[in-house]
């Protein structure tokens, strides 16, 4: 789930236009056009019901995400409540465990203003540890800004980052 979020605000991203049509739309999508930070590509979607990514999990890979456009929460099975993710959150998802990604402000009520736009990274599970930390080093370095760690960091997770 969410390890830190970085302070974005004043950074222009220069989003492809085709990411952000996506993001008012139902189903997932990836787009490898522009990417920033050495991301593989660029994701975008409405929301995201439960479900698993079982390419990913056959390929030992885990996902990581950075919100550029953002006002989900994001849940598994085992975090179903969520954790809230903004502009800049940088947050893990392990493709074998039901994930969500929703905007529950607008996504009852079927706004499809409110979509998201992120970054996104595939990494292999053995070097999970080591990838988050040049992925956030990465970042650091090319937005001039640190890391901000979040104290409820899923237990999972925690010694990935100092």
């Amino acid at each position: 789930m969410v390890v830190c979020d970085f302070n974005l605000d004043s950074m222009l991203f220069d989003i492809p236009a085709e990411v952000i049509l996506n993001s008012s739309r139902p189903e997932i999508s990836l787009s490898e056009f522009n990417t920033v930070f050495g991301a593989d590509c660029w994701i975008s979607c409405f929301g995201a019901l439960p479900h698993l990514d079982r390419e990913e999990e056959q390929k030992g890979l885990m996902i990581v995400n950075m919100a550029v456009v953002s006002a989900h929460d994001v849940a598994d099975m085992k975090c179903p409540y969520g954790m809230p993710v903004m502009r800049g959150s940088l947050f893990i998802i392990d493709p074998g465990i039901g994930h969500s990604l929703i905007d529950k402000e607008s996504f009852f009520n079927r706004d499809k203003s409110r979509g998201f736009i992120g970054l996104q990274w595939e990494v292999k599970r053995d070097e999970l540890a080591a990838e988050v930390k040049s992925i956030i080093e990465n970042i650091e370095s090319e937005a001039g800004v640190k890391a901000i760690h979040r104290k409820n960091i899923d237990s999972r997770y925690v010694g990935l980052v100092s």
